[in-house]
């Protein structure tokens, strides 16, 4: 896997494409979200953009619940081989209530922020730059199941127009 430097894009760009290598191989697909996890740790970028690309990653490879537990221990002994705690206990099982079941029990900023951050990067790797057009009005959203609907919909959307909708809601457009 090539070494993705210190652009963010790089490292989204990355997950993406080992997402498709490893698509019929759990096995494979835990090795390759670990090193890119663990890729994380050794660029010298800030906790909060560690943690917003992790989510990113977390998002985009998705792992059988057995190999998500495994790759949390794994986790835990990089942070203390580091000495970089950058995702706490308490984080890890608030983040994974509210992210695997879809609920954020307690309304946490970090779930929120987290899924803004996974939309806008997703947004940019489906539809350019003029994705990040709609973020503005995302980040008026405070409702975590709105958000999730929306990151999830942005595998599938056949325009930006798609999403445009999803934001706009019950309201329609003006």
């Amino acid at each position: 896997m090539p070494e993705s430097g210190g652009n963010p894009f790089a490292l989204v760009t990355q997950a993406h494409q080992e997402t498709q290598k490893t698509r019929q191989n759990p096995a494979m697909r835990f090795e390759s979200k670990l090193r890119l996890t663990r890729s994380l740790y050794t660029r010298g970028w800030s906790r909060e953009k560690i943690i917003g690309l992790f989510h990113f990653v977390d998002w985009n490879v998705r792992l059988p619940d057995n190999l998500e537990d495994r790759l949390w221990l794994e986790i835990n002994k990089i942070e203390e081989e580091g000495k970089m705690p950058y995702i706490s206990s308490v984080e890890r099982i608030g983040y994974r209530r509210g992210w695997d079941d879809g609920k954020n029990v307690g309304h946490s900023q970090g779930i929120l922020t987290g899924r803004l951050e996974a939309i806008e990067l997703g947004l940019v790797l489906r539809f350019g730059d003029s994705g990040v057009s709609l973020m503005p009005s995302i980040r008026n959203i405070d409702d975590p199941d709105r958000l999730q609907m929306i990151k999830d919909a942005i595998r599938v959307a056949g325009s930006l127009e798609d999403i445009r909708q999803l934001i706009v809601g019950k309201q329609g457009r003006s």
